[in-house]
């Protein structure tokens, strides 16, 4: 068993969608990051920086201790190694899904939450300068997807799975401009447990 601490956020959701394209049973435990739940002393024993997504995976050690794991992207590499599935192991594309899995990580998620955060500090023109930087790299993806069904090439994988919330909700105009993405988004959408997932949590804040 699992339990997952989480919130209404894509890194949260990104490690949900992991959970449910593979079937594992999990426990779900919501955090209202507005109301300061991830603030607990519960919840800072398992993370002393207060950031979800959490899991404590109960099988998954050899010696009986549960696993506890933060880091959205360090989860998905974790429960793909432990199942098998969603990392491709022919070497160029495992390498290739690890690629795009700590670009999203490091270069989209970062600045997102540098325009969120500014965005809410009434930094305007700091916010604006991030948001276009965030089209400049999701013009990379796109260029990418012209000859890619999936970022690691023809297999879906973890480097989707982390990047598919992020993109769904960006904002920005332009995004309905990168075809290759707008049709990468849409094939991602119709996966059943995509659907359901998004179905399920639309309206959870």
């Amino acid at each position: 068993m699992i339990d997952l601490y989480t919130s209404n956020t894509p890194n949260g959701h990104r490690v949900e969608l992991m959970l449910e394209e593979l079937g594992l049973s999990y426990k779900r435990h919501f955090l209202s990051l507005s109301m300061g739940d991830n603030h607990s002393p519960e919840f800072l024993k398992l993370n002393p920086s207060a950031r979800i997504p959490v899991i404590v995976d109960h099988d998954g050690s050899e010696d009986g201790e549960p696993i506890v794991l933060n880091q959205s992207a360090a989860i998905l590499l974790y429960l793909a190694e432990k199942m098998g599935r969603f990392l491709p192991q022919e070497k160029k594309a495992h390498a290739k899904a690890l690629e795009w899995l700590f670009f999203d990580a490091t270069d989209i998620a970062t600045t997102r939450f540098d325009a969120f955060y500014l965005g809410l500090n009434h930094q305007a023109e700091a916010t604006t300068v991030l948001r276009e930087r965030l089209m400049s790299y999701y013009s990379i993806y796109d260029q990418h997807l012209t000859s890619n069904q999936f970022l690691a090439g023809d297999e879906y994988s973890i480097a989707d799975i982390a990047a598919y919330p992020w993109a769904k909700s960006m904002d920005h105009p332009a995004m309905q401009k990168l075809n290759n993405i707008q049709r990468w988004m849409s094939e991602i959408s119709r996966r059943p447990s995509v659907k359901k997932y998004f179905e399920t949590n639309s309206g959870e804040k």
